[in-house]
């Protein structure tokens, strides 16, 4: 080499060397500007953030292993406060930028636009505000995109999803833009897979050129203000689609000229063969369901529930043959189940409740090898020859629940139901089942839940049942069976519900020290000391005694006026020992009491005075009191009513009756006076927690309402007569010592509608979330309560949800997102129960069946973060209930 050649290689290597030192240095002083905008987490995340030190050697910086430039940033979940500099445009080599689930705030630097490397862009879950900057448009290289859960506003640039062609993940969701989807006629983002814009406040049609993109697979454009048709071309082009979320818009879906208040189109078969989940449920659709449905050979879940589907059930369903999950309830399906349904061999669930459906149960059913749930209950079935075929009932593989209640099944238990040793719940209440309990139910090792209700069985409950080891909740109420209980039960340490009233058992029923008398009612031939209206067992005189005077207790103590019977229901009393016995007698003499005088109520209430008063309502005054032997009362006295009233209700009364429901516990009467002597709650009235200062825990609130919401469900659905309680609120629910929910002051009703009572639900969740009466003066404007909630949903409602977690902060501080979402959760159910038109409002069975499981999600949440004595008074309001 010559020495030119040699001095051109040296000066060029020196160059390069200088180049790059240069570049490094701007990258360093880079760096060092955005952390000076940075306020630090106590951890200080970027302490070795020094300018004497290697930055390649820094915490959560990537250097590029050839160029040594800064390739890669990832400040994730990072505690990190401030505003982000725009110094960062000069790490001119980046590829990632991820500042997601921080705390910065301000502006996105439009300068970011200039980083044409970038590949990643991460900036979620901040407190970023303002405009999307155009700029980013700019990255034509960014695959992923991801500015979600921030506060940005105002309209997504014209062309800036149209210029970002490479892009694969976009997601903008949970923020407050607006103004249309800017895709044009021309646009392609063909390599588009998820695209996220739910929570916003965009409008108008979705793109026509969306289906450019045959690539998707994942679109959610919920709770939005999309308006429009449904481009039939998101059917037909995009193949690899497997969701699609366009619920809480005001879409309609125009295909074969129906739309979501109409009839499902027979066009859904032609949805893309590698459709993976399909949730149809809980809208206004009608008429038959399609067969088309066969056409989604890869569906694994269905759910068509909570519509007005009527017609019968196709047997093209069986042809999806790897559907694992299909929802049918809650409609108004008639004609038979299809055998086909046998044959579809991963079906784990099976839910065909509440509808119109008739005939046997199939035999085929039970080829279901994979079954886990089978719900059948609330048709007019009948099984084959009545009964339940014996194969079905033996179904070895179902592990969760079997409900085939309230149909019109006849015949005996079959003894296959011994051959189901993993079920945990059996419901066949409400049918006309007879025969006798077979021991060999005592097969069934894992039950935890068994309700024989409401049936025709007869002869003795065998002990095989008591010794069920997991048993928790038994019911085998209004049956014909006799005998001793079995000592088994009373040794049963799981055993936490028993139910066996309106029998014909006999003998003592001591050792049950942790029931109540109402777990025994309508059975005259049993005694025991320990349960108030019931003789010792001392002899056949004591024994006749004890009998009448329980017998007297059911058919007269329970029931009242028709008026008021707006007013009590059930509970399951723990304290009440030693009342004196009372007498209900009217002007005609009709039904007798053991007498409570009206001078006992005077002396107890201290003269009815004013200092006693603790409520006042439409039916009359609630008094305090308390008897001679320290039983604390509390005495509603009742306007007058019509003797005929209360002979004609009596019956009704006496047989409803839940654990969530207030028991009326004796009533006195005169021509002048009328009371009901009631158990006197602990923790008074919810209405009490509420104001003026919220005194309760946001758990202690989930298991409330979920109180409320299963005592609701009993009264509408489940109670002998239907139930309508008419007033609803938080003065009406009553607080145990255990902060059990009980509701009281309801009234019985065959006309109006249940619709009224979910909305009263509603409100009184919305009431309790939000701490506002439904009478505040800020609704006296022609607005309410729910109008009021509904116009900050869902894009405003962290001034809610503050001041919530501000009145109902639990004691677990540093768990503020999972207290947001159960506020939010709570805030939504409030705003289904309070929907306008009241078909669209749910049933109180599947109110139930939602805050239950948010209820028992959050108990397991609790009792893994929390010590188990640290936390007892709200873990006290989660127990679990069938």
């Amino acid at each position: 080499m010559n020495p030119t050649s040699t001095a051109l290689a040296l000066l060029l290597c020196f160059f390069t060397i200088s180049i790059g030192g240069e570049a490094i240095t701007r990258d360093r002083d880079a760096l060092l500007s955005f952390k000076a905008g940075v306020v630090l987490d106590p951890n200080e995340t970027l302490s070795d953030w020094v300018p004497t030190s290697d930055v390649c050697n820094w915490t959560r910086v990537t250097c590029h292993p050839i160029k040594r430039r800064v390739w890669q940033l990832d400040l994730s979940s990072s505690s990190l406060h401030g505003t982000v500099s725009p110094s960062l445009s000069n790490l001119s080599f980046l590829t990632v930028l991820d500042l997601s689930s921080n705390s910065f705030h301000g502006r996105i630097p439009r300068e970011l636009g200039e980083l044409s490397r970038l590949s990643q862009l991460s900036l979620s879950s901040n407190l970023f505000e303002g405009r999307i900057p155009h700029e980013l448009g700019y990255l034509r290289r960014l695959i992923y995109l991801d500015l979600g859960n921030n506060r940005l506003s105002g309209r997504i640039p014209g062309r800036f999803l149209h210029n970002l062609t490479a892009v694969q993940y976009v997601d903008l969701t949970n923020n407050s833009l607006e103004g249309e989807i800017p895709l044009g006629d021309r646009s392609r983002l063909p390599d588009l897979r998820f695209l996220l814009l739910w929570s916003n406040r965009l409008s108008g049609p979705i793109p026509l050129s969306l289906s450019n993109s045959t690539e998707i697979q994942w679109i959610d454009l919920e709770s939005n203000f999309l308006s429009g048709e449904l481009p039939t071309a998101m059917v037909s082009h995009m193949p690899r689609l497997q969701y699609l979320f366009l619920s809480y818009n005001d879409l309609e879906l125009e295909l074969a000229g129906n739309n979501l208040a109409g009839e499902i189109p027979s066009e859904v078969g032609d949805l893309s063969e590698n459709l993976a989940q399909l949730h149809l449920d809980d809208n206004g659709f009608y008429g038959s369901i399609p067969p088309t449905f066969s056409n989604l050979i890869n569906l694994t879940f269905l759910n068509l529930s909570y519509n007005l589907l009527n017609g019968s059930i196709p047997p093209e369903i069986s042809l999806m043959k790897k559907l694992e999950r299909f929802y049918l309830s809650n409609n108004m399906i008639t004609g038979d189940i299809p055998p086909v349904l046998g044959d579809i061999p991963h079906l784990g669930l099976l839910d065909l409740s509440n509808n119109h459906l008739s005939g046997t149960i199939p035999h085929s059913l039970s080829n279901l090898t994979q079954l886990r749930r089978l719900l059948l209950h609330h048709n007019s079935l009948h099984g084959i020859g009545r009964r339940i075929p014996n194969a079905v009932a033996g179904l070895s593989s179902l592990k969760l629940y079997l409900n085939l209640s309230n149909n019109a099944l006849q015949g005996p238990l079959p003894l296959g139901l011994s051959k189901m040793d993993m079920v945990l719940a059996i419901d066949l209440s409400s049918n006309n089942l007879s025969g006798m309990i077979p021991p060999q139910l005592g097969g069934c090792v894992a039950i935890e839940y068994l309700n024989l209700s409401g049936n025709a069985l007869h002869g003795p409950l065998p002990a095989s049942i008591g010794k069920l080891s997991y048993l928790q909740t038994l019911d085998l109420s209004l049956n014909h069976l006799v005998g001793t209980i079995p000592d088994s039960l009373r040794e049963s340490s799981m055993l936490s519900f028993l139910n066996l009233s309106f029998n014909n058992f006999s003998g003592d029923i001591q050792g049950f020290s942790s029931l109540t008398v109402g777990s025994f009612l309508g059975n005259p031939n049993l005694c025991g000391s320990s349960f108030p209206g019931l003789s010792p067992c001392h002899g056949k005189r004591n024994r006749r005694s004890s009998a009448l005077r329980l017998s007297v207790i059911l058919t007269c103590c329970i029931g009242v006026p028709v008026l008021l019977l707006c007013l009590f229901g059930y509970p399951l009393l723990m304290k009440w020992r030693g009342i004196r016995p009372s007498t209900l007698k009217d002007e005609e003499e009709v039904v007798k009491l053991p007498r409570l005088s009206y001078m006992e109520l005077v002396e107890a209430t201290g003269g009815f005075g004013g200092s006693s008063l603790i409520g006042s309502g439409r039916f009359g005054q609630v008094y305090k009191g308390t008897l001679k032997d320290d039983t604390m009362i509390a005495v509603k006295v009742l306007m007058m009513a019509p003797p005929e009233s209360f002979k004609r209700e009596c019956e009704v009364l006496k047989r409803t009756r839940h654990r969530n429901l207030i028991r009326i516990i004796t009533a006195c009467s005169r021509p002048d006076f009328k009371a009901l002597v009631l158990p006197l709650m602990a923790n008074g009235s919810l209405e009490s927690h509420l104001y003026p200062r919220c005194d309760l825990d946001l758990v202690q609130v989930v298991g409330i309402v979920s109180d409320v919401a299963e005592g609701m469900a009993y009264l509408h659905h489940y109670s002998p007569v239907r139930v309508i309680h008419c007033d609803l609120k938080p003065s009406n629910v009553l607080l145990d010592e255990d902060m059990t929910a009980l509701i009281a002051d309801f009234g019985i009703a065959r006309h109006p509608s249940t619709q009224g009572d979910v909305y009263s639900f509603g409100v009184l969740i919305l009431e309790t979330v939000t701490g506002k009466r439904p009478t505040d003066t800020i609704f006296q404007e022609g607005s309410t309560l729910q109008e009021w909630v509904k116009g900050h949903y869902p894009h405003d409602l962290e001034t809610i949800i503050d001041d919530a977690l501000l009145r109902m902060s639990p004691s677990i501080s540093h768990c503020d997102e999972v207290w947001r979402d159960v506020t939010v959760e709570l805030i939504e159910l409030g705003l289904t129960c309070t929907q306008y038109t009241p078909s669209l409002r749910p049933s109180m069975i599947k109110v139930a069946h939602e805050i239950g499981a948010l209820r028992r999600d959050l108990k397991q949440f609790v009792s893994k973060l929390m010590p188990a004595d640290s936390f007892a008074r709200s873990s006290s309001s989660l127990s679990d209930s069938w």
